[in-house]
Formats: structure tokens, sequence, C-alpha cells
């Protein structure tokens, strides 16, 4: 699992699951949704959110 925060207490964490699969959701409310990429899917997004 990685935690992502950019100095301003906003944090998500990301994390693998077993079905080859990644997950984001926010650390501070563990019990809510998330959302699940394929891992190309999340490599596109992320680099989407670097370059924004």
């Amino acid at each position: 699992m990685v935690h992502i925060n950019d100095q301003g207490g906003e944090c998500v964490e990301v994390a693998g699951t077993s079905c080859a699969a990644v997950a984001l959701r926010d650390s501070k409310n563990t019990t809510g949704p998330s959302l699940t990429f394929t891992p190309e899917a999340f490599r596109l997004f992320f680099a989407g959110c670097v370059n924004s």
C-alpha cells in the first residue's frame, strides 16, 4: 500500500489487489468507496494526474 500526500493533509491509498487490479481510496474514509483500475488504466490515470 502506498500513501500519496502533497503536504496538504489530503491523502489517498493505492494498493494492488489479488485480482491484478489497483485500488485507490481516501485514506481518511477507509469504509467509503474506492476506484479500481487495471494496471494499465492506473498508469494512464496517474500519468494524467502528474502532468496536470
